[in-house]
């Protein structure tokens, strides 16, 4: 039986990676907040590759549209075995120029989103006797952020809250770990950092998506595994 795949923030980047290296053995979920047509396109790869995929858009962070995406999933593509939960967003704000509403949007999405999705697939998961959760969270939670102590302080909730996860539901059948990525070529990451970050990494380079895409599917894939962190960061000098 094909398993199904629900990857939050799949239209691009890390997502997107993620997704399509889940779609080669597992129907996705390919969620999205504004990329509509990039998330269109990351779902005609899975289904060209031969499994179902469906696109759905809503705010990870309001629990009301997060049940909606959930039923959608098992209705149109099966209960869910795997959640992967990459949405997240980042201002790059020094907390004196972070507005509250900069804070509060980045804990509700990057840390409040994780927690909403979790609490839908949970019962279903229970219920059929296990599952994955994979939860995105980064060098910046684990070692701090440079430039954005928000997005720092909300990926290293993500931390704590896997590891608490994974306390309360392993004995249910259900893995909780956490990949975090160090500095990855994607959109989001700002050109004029790019030189000092490769000059952070022993490989001389960013990290590449699908590297991080693997380390999602060790987890997605494991059944002795739970409250664990990867950081995928080619040895990051501190």
């Amino acid at each position: 039986m094909v398993r199904t795949a629900l990857v939050t923030g799949a239209s691009g980047g890390i997502g997107r990676a993620i997704a399509r290296n889940l779609g080669r053995d597992h129907n996705v979920l390919v969620h999205y907040h504004e990329s509509e047509a990039d998330a269109a396109e990351v779902a005609k790869d899975v289904r060209e590759g031969g499994q179902q995929a469906i696109t759905h858009q809503c705010d990870v962070a309001d629990p009301d549209a997060v049940s909606r995406m959930v039923a959608r999933a098992a209705e149109e593509l099966g209960p869910i075995d795997v959640l992967v939960n990459n949405a997240a967003l980042i201002f790059r704000r020094d907390l004196l120029e972070a507005s509250p509403e900069d804070v509060r949007r980045t804990l509700s999405v990057n840390l409040e989103g994780q927690m909403n999705c979790a609490r839908e697939v949970l019962p279903m998961m229970r219920d059929r006797g296990g599952g994955q959760i994979v939860n995105l969270s980064s060098t910046a939670g684990t070692r701090g952020s440079p430039s954005d102590p928000a997005y720092g302080a909300s990926k290293g909730g993500v931390v704590g809250f896997t590891k608490s996860l994974s306390r309360q539901h392993t004995e249910d059948g259900v893995f909780s770990n956490v990949v975090a990525p160090g500095p990855t070529d994607t959109e989001m990451f700002p050109e004029h950092r790019r030189p000092g970050a490769r000059e952070q990494l022993p490989i001389g380079s960013l990290l590449k998506p699908a590297e991080i895409a693997e380390a999602v599917r060790f987890f997605a894939e494991t059944t002795s595994i739970s409250g664990e962190v990867i950081e995928v960061d080619a040895g990051m000098n501190p």
